[in-house]
């Protein structure tokens, strides 16, 4: 399982139980569609509808390297460290 830390306003929205869960999601994707099931509704993220819309509202970083919007393939292995952080402009 990959180790998921979030920061500012993302960290705020969720509980420690859901983040505890998004260590199982397998692919970025994966972790950016559920981290949309809780944000969805938040006007905090502009409401988004899809995890491309979400996409504008976060920076993901995989080993403190930023993921390509395009990379929601990429597998997440048990010693990489996700950290994801709002951007207060929306993209």
């Amino acid at each position: 399982m990959a180790e998921i830390k979030l920061y500012g306003p993302v960290q705020a929205a969720l509980g420690r139980d859901r983040i505890d869960s998004l260590s199982r999601c397998k692919t970025v994707g994966e972790l950016l569609s559920a981290l949309l099931s809780e944000l969805g509704d938040d006007p905090d993220f502009g409401r988004p509808e899809s995890v491309r819309e979400l996409q504008s509202y976060l920076l993901v970083l995989v080993d403190d390297s930023p993921i390509d919007p395009s990379a929601l393939g990429r597998e997440l292995g048990e010693r990489d460290r996700v950290a994801i952080l709002s951007l207060s402009h929306g993209g």
